[in-house]
């Protein structure tokens, strides 16, 4: 029994055993050295920043396709509708120039009696986001059924165009930048 306790106490044993406690210590790195630490904190930090990230667009941005009335909006559907009945009867249609050179819109209408209108609108539509559409006023030029107005800009996209008067009503869907410069746009009623 005394050998056992005397071998513990041998210096030599200490001296190694305090080496390899050193060694050990050594070793081990700090904890945000560790890459397992960094992985496990990214999860949750990474989800914060997409939360506030979401929270701030939702905020930011409008829901411009939801209609307030739906019943309003109902009534003035079959307004729309006799109005493109009416172009129908009239044999009306028309060519739409976008004339980048001049930055001018150019219109010609086609129908089987003759129009007496003064001023005509032009509403370019955009798909989802209502604060970019534009609504523009033709005016008539020198040649008959011809009216002309300036060229607003418009972002590249898909829009939808629609002349229209108080009785009638004609509509076309482009696509930005056009593929062949200034050539006319056709606009008919609503089938």
């Amino acid at each position: 029994m005394k050998n056992q306790d005397s071998s513990h106490r041998d210096p030599t044993n200490i001296r190694k055993l305090r080496i390899m406690i050193r060694e050990t210590q050594t070793d081990q790195k700090p904890w945000y050295k560790q890459p397992l630490v960094w992985l496990v904190i990214s999860i949750p930090a990474t989800s914060v920043v997409l939360g506030i990230t979401l929270l701030t667009l939702a905020i930011n941005t409008d829901d411009s396709l939801v209609i307030d009335d739906y019943y309003k909006h109902g009534k003035q559907i079959n307004r729309l509708l006799a109005r493109d009945q009416y172009a129908s009867a009239l044999g009306l249609s028309g060519a739409l120039i976008l004339n980048k050179q001049t930055n001018t819109i150019q219109l010609t209408l086609h129908s089987k009696v003759k129009l007496k209108t003064k001023a005509i609108t032009l509403r370019f539509l955009h798909p989802t986001r209502n604060k970019q559409d534009r609504i523009l006023t033709l005016k008539p030029t020198k040649g008959p059924q011809q009216f002309e107005a300036n060229l607003p800009p418009l972002r590249n996209g898909r829009w939808y165009v629609q002349l229209e008067s108080r009785r009638w009503r004609l509509v076309a869907e482009i696509r930005l930048p056009r593929k062949t410069a200034n050539s006319p746009i056709t606009l008919k009623p609503s089938q």
